[in-house]
């Protein structure tokens, strides 16, 4: 009996091998993105891997691009180990192609890998450390300036604190003095700028805003004014802190100093404070003659309007960003996420404003006015100076790509927000006439595929 039950299993384990092994043959393999087997120790692996979803990336392939980046990661692993700094390019170009397909929790995951990679260099090589917090940097701007990233202001405030992790290595390695601190005080600077223009779209804020301690509690709780006037208090107070910074270093001069008081008007003028902002421009006028230039150079630095805030710091009088024509701007928007505010990856993007899905070119006027009356024609107004104001008048779309009704009235939306500093001759602000305005706006996803 037993020996007959051993033959019927027998029998049917047989049988049931033989079923599963004639439906394994009759069905075809599963496709895959590349379906050849990869041996991870193949000499040059990773870099044919890299060149394939740079590829990929330039042609829009996200998905495919992403694929090939964590191929070419898991290559350099197995050959190079799991801190080796190969995997930095592979990395970086892997969370663009994850952020262009809002993959926002493979995103998360990878930042903050490449931020242990990173922490890893800290005490072997401060410059790669840096460098390693900039480029992250720039990758948290571009999530936080994704229209379809609903958590924008998460991921802008772990840019600011990144900055701040760089000024804290800068201070432990060169010291609290160090002149190398400025630009990444500046990216703060700007990160609270941003922070108010997320402000005034919500109306609320994050208690996220509300400290500069590292820990960020969710809920949209604090009163725009209040939020407003806490991004407005932090960056004058960095900016004198870079003010300070320079006047009690060796390289202290008049033309410095002016310059930084340029910065501070911009910052008042940014937040509406307009006395304030005609009081710092007079005193870098007043500066820069002190400085000995001729009062023509001074009134040639001020001869152009100047699209505010500045993105990159410089405390050159002729920074790049600032010369050109005085009679044209070309201004390209980040995000609608981020409305008035400049795309400031511009300088790290290896594409051009041409990726752009809006254009337009207009004209106007920026009118110095003493009266208090605005302009029928005016789009958007500051007051500079006690019942004084410049004014954006005449301003006219003379074309639009593409061409419709829609993208007009969008054009003039945008436009419409701009800030700009005004034209000032021996310190008083006056006119600017036919400015020509070439202004692109929000870059599409595919202009993240520079190698920023």
């Amino acid at each position: 009996m037993r020996r007959s039950y051993l033959k019927v299993l027998t029998w049917l384990a047989v049988t049931g091998l033989a079923c599963w092994l004639s439906l394994a043959h009759s069905q075809q393999p599963v496709p895959t993105i590349d379906s050849r087997w990869v041996d991870n120790f193949e000499q040059g692996l990773s870099e044919q891997l890299f060149d394939q979803g740079l590829s990929a990336l330039r042609d829009s392939d996200f998905p495919a691009a992403e694929h090939k980046f964590l191929e070419a990661l898991l290559s350099i692993k197995v050959n190079h180990g799991l801190s080796s700094e190969l995997q930095f390019p592979p990395l970086k170009l892997l969370i663009q192609s994850q952020i262009a397909q809002a993959k926002w929790k493979s995103v998360d995951q990878h930042l903050g890998y490449y931020a242990w990679l990173n922490s890893k260099t800290y005490s072997v090589n401060i410059e790669s450390y840096l460098n390693g917090i900039e480029i992250l940097h720039q990758l948290y701007l571009a999530a936080a300036a994704d229209v379809n990233n609903a958590e924008s202001g998460r991921y802008l405030i772990a840019a600011k604190y990144l900055n701040w992790r760089a000024v804290s290595a800068i201070e432990a390695t060169f010291g609290a003095a160090s002149l190398r601190l400025p630009p990444w005080l500046y990216n703060i600077v700007l990160t609270h700028f941003y922070q108010s223009t997320l402000t005034k779209r919500k109306g609320l804020t994050s208690y996220d805003y509300k400290s500069e301690s590292p820990g960020i509690v969710s809920g949209w709780t604090l009163p725009k004014n209040e939020s407003l006037q806490k991004n407005y208090g932090i960056g004058l107070e960095l900016l004198q802190r870079i003010r300070a910074l320079y006047i009690n270093s060796d390289s202290a001069s008049a033309e410095i100093e002016a310059m930084i008081l340029v910065y501070l008007g911009d910052w008042e003028l940014l937040f509406g404070r307009v006395n304030s902002a005609l009081n710092f421009y007079q005193q870098a006028f007043a500066g820069f003659i002190a400085a000995g230039l001729e009062q023509a150079e001074v009134n040639d630095f001020f001869d152009r309007a100047v699209a505010l805030p500045i993105t990159e710091f410089n405390v050159s009088r002729q920074p790049e960003s600032q010369r050109g024509n005085n009679r044209k701007l070309t201004y390209v928007a980040w995000s609608s996420t981020f409305p008035g505010a400049s795309n400031p990856l511009l300088q790290f993007l290896n594409s051009t404003a041409e990726t752009s899905e809006l254009k337009a070119l207009a004209t106007f006027n920026l009118t110095a006015n003493s009266q208090r009356t605005r302009s029928p024609t005016t789009s958007t107004s500051s007051e500079l100076g006690r019942g004084f104001k410049y004014l954006i008048t005449n301003l006219q779309l003379l074309a639009t790509t593409p061409d419709n009704e829609s993208v007009r009235q969008q054009a003039l939306q945008e436009i419409s927000v701009l800030q700009l500093r005004p034209k000032i001759e021996d310190g008083i602000p006056v006119e600017i006439r036919n400015i020509e305005l070439e202004y692109f706006s929000a870059l599409s996803p595919a202009a993240l595929t520079g190698s920023f």
